[in-house]
């Protein structure tokens, strides 16, 4: 909200929100597979959820670098591959018939990311970062 404005803002947030809805069901339905009850995996979904929310708040309400913000980023996406592809991809190609359908699905998901950031707009504080004005500076694309 802070650099990209009220209205972009809001949509980036109910963006989030209708991509989290879904992954924290099939996240739970993966604890509850793997062995925890309901209750556990409720619980434990929640407290990860939960250090999300304090992660974004402690980083909204402090004055956190573009540069900070793109290493935690990175550290979030490789916890989010790890995750992936130690615990969930091996499950995918247990059995023959998963096999086809979730490499589509993986191809389909490369896809629509890929759409999604060919066009993408930078949001840029108010004064720009490092008295530049281009989103774009430093970042050749």
């Amino acid at each position: 909200f802070r650099s990209c404005g009220v209205s972009k803002g809001w949509t980036i947030a109910a963006v989030i929100i209708a991509h989290e809805l879904p992954q924290e069901v099939a996240d739970f339905f993966i604890l509850v597979n793997g062995g925890m009850k309901q209750s556990q995996a409720i619980t434990i979904n929640f407290l990860t959820s939960l250090s999300a929310i304090i992660g974004a708040i402690v980083v909204t309400q402090n004055d956190v670098s573009s540069k900070t913000q793109g290493y935690l980023l990175c550290l979030t996406v490789g916890v989010f591959l790890y995750a992936a592809l130690a615990g969930v991809v091996p499950n995918i190609f247990t059995k023959r018939e998963y096999v086809v359908p979730g490499v589509l699905a993986f191809i389909f998901g490369c896809f629509v990311v890929g759409l999604s950031v060919i066009r993408h707009d930078h949001c840029v504080a108010s004064g720009g970062s490092g008295g530049s004005s281009d989103a774009h500076a430093g970042h050749n694309h």
